[in-house]
């Protein structure tokens, strides 16, 4: 995707590793319109919604939770560390006293990465489907130099968070056996992102 808006911010990409491949480049993936409408698509493939319960951080934007809410999901707050880990003591107390949780959503926060390999280890001990949010980690590593983004059942990227881009988002799966179903997808409203359009070329000129 190429932005179409003017900037007055310089953007340099310098990530901290080289990234050889994209996190999506060889696995399914939808194109959404932001990061919450790819977590709300990427709950539908993955069957969760009513009767679903979301472990989720309790350090959070609330756009994320926004959409665990849109589809159908109750959530569970878990807390983090001060290094902004997930404590996965309190996450094995909640799963302990609700069988009802069905899925462990972590935050790459600011693009650095999490322990992905006690993540997944933890889900797959508790039969839990793990959900990587990448908005702030298109182009960030693991410690192991991998792209973040290829530990979760699913992961999330939201472009605008990286790149000078209005909107953009994606879903993309990880998990062998998930779909997205083609007939639950809408158009975006094309007033809607004319509206975004015009209001950011308003901003950047009053610079």
């Amino acid at each position: 995707m190429i932005s179409a808006m003017p900037t007055h911010v310089p953007l340099r990409l310098a990530p901290r590793q080289a990234v050889d491949a994209l996190p999506f480049d060889d696995r399914p993936r939808l194109q959404t319109y932001s990061g919450r409408v790819a977590i709300l698509q990427g709950l539908k493939a993955l069957g969760l919604g009513r009767g679903s319960v979301v472990l989720v951080p309790a350090y959070a934007c609330g756009s994320e939770i926004d959409a665990v809410l849109k589809a159908g999901c109750e959530v569970v707050f878990y807390p983090v560390t001060q290094t902004l880990e997930p404590d996965l003591e309190a996450c094995e107390r909640a799963v302990q006293a609700n069988p009802s949780i069905k899925a462990l959503f972590f935050t790459h926060y600011l693009g650095f990465a999490q322990p992905v390999g006690a993540l997944r280890q933890f889900a797959d001990a508790h039969d839990l489907v793990l959900i990587e949010d990448c908005a702030h980690g298109l182009l960030s590593c693991d410690e192991t130099g991998q792209p973040l983004g290829r530990t979760g059942d699913i992961a999330i990227f939201s472009y605008m968070k990286t790149l000078p881009l209005t909107d953009g988002g994606a879903c993309v799966i990880n998990r062998d056996g998930v779909a997205f179903d083609p007939g639950a997808l809408r158009p975006p409203k094309i007033t809607k992102l004319l509206g975004r359009f015009l209001y950011q070329i308003e901003l950047s000129l009053k610079g």
